[in-house]
């Protein structure tokens, strides 16, 4: 909360300033929730891949990995795929998590969202933004299979994707008296700063 203040404290549109004010309690749920959440899918990975692991390798898993990092001879074919199922769990692991994890924050996302929009005004103009949690995983799992299949690729339809999803959720309820905006007055810098501004959709 106190870094998007200073964000938007800086930023103007012309020569009026946007406001940002409100506190923090209102994301503590959902961040809470997510918390959780990111805690049991950790531990439902693991148990899930480990029970998997322990099935198909069988009792004789440690033996073949004592083997195998002691170097004392070369794996049969048996302890060979043992060794192989034991480290494709590991990778199905974090190939899980990875997964999962930007999905279960899907519900801190679109909660913050929503109240840091909530917080944002301009002149007499207050922001909603109607994000859902639904709509917010809906949106991660699309963005995580075009990463995926495109093998990073699809990042810039990507970004345009959660600029079209803002676009098309935020409301601004009251109105800028726009005829008293004037040309802001700030010193241009030398640097192209405003021109890397201009490209990016971090500041949304």
């Amino acid at each position: 909360i106190n870094l998007q203040e200073k964000m938007l404290g800086g930023m103007r549109f012309g020569s009026m300033p946007f406001r940002f004010k409100g506190r923090a309690g209102p994301l503590y749920p959902a961040y809470a929730i997510s918390w959780f959440l990111t805690f049991a899918v950790f531990i439902g990975i693991a148990i899930a891949l480990g029970a998997a692991v322990a099935f198909l390798a069988g009792d004789d898993l440690s033996a073949a990995l004592g083997d195998f990092f002691a170097e004392k001879e070369q794996p049969t074919e048996e302890q060979a795929f043992k060794i192989g199922v034991f480290f494709a769990g590991i990778a199905g692991f974090y190939l899980l998590l990875f997964l999962f994890y930007p999905i279960v924050w899907s519900i801190y996302a679109a909660r913050e969202m929503a109240v840091l929009a909530g917080y944002t005004s301009i002149g007499d103009a207050r922001f909603r933004l109607r994000t859902t949690t639904g709509s917010m995983i809906g949106l991660t799992i699309g963005n995580i299979l075009i990463w995926v299949f495109t093998l990073g690729i699809g990042g810039p339809y990507v970004n345009q994707r959660l600029v079209r999803y803002l676009c098309d959720r935020m409301e601004i309820d009251g109105k800028v008296d726009v005829d008293n905006i004037r040309q802001s007055t700030a010193p241009l810098s030398t640097m192209g700063e405003g021109l890397a501004d201009a490209l990016d959709v971090g500041g949304l």
